[in-house]
């Protein structure tokens, strides 16, 4: 099998090979996001299976962001690959470092809340 590829500066390259995988087919499910408790999840506005981001990737549950994969339903497909990365981590930064947000970093202390800090 042949592949004609263009990079973005519309130079061509010929690869010969034997196979070619297309890995589509894979559906965002933020519900199989083991780390997320039931209650954040069920917290969650949803689109579908994913979550509804804010222009800032930020979710419903105020301080939760998703990027990657799991953000192309707010976004478009191009946030599934690295490409996106750039553009995902400046519009975080800019939200997190806005002044009117430095107020909601406070944390509460609780007494023994992470495991093995007693």
């Amino acid at each position: 099998m042949e592949l004609l590829l263009a990079d973005l500066d519309g130079n061509h390259r010929q690869v010969s090979t034997e196979h070619v995988i297309a890995a589509t087919g894979y559906n965002p499910d933020v519900r199989r996001l083991s780390f997320l408790s039931p209650e954040i999840v069920e917290r969650l506005q949803l689109i579908g299976q994913t979550p509804r981001l804010s222009s800032h990737f930020e979710s419903s549950v105020a301080g939760l962001y998703f990027v990657g994969a799991i953000s192309a339903t707010s976004f478009g497909p191009t946030m599934r690959f690295v490409a996106g990365a750039d553009f995902t981590s400046q519009r975080i930064l800019k939200h997190l470092t806005h002044p009117s947000r430095r107020a909601s970093f406070a944390v509460p202390h609780q007494a023994n809340s992470m495991p093995g800090t007693e």
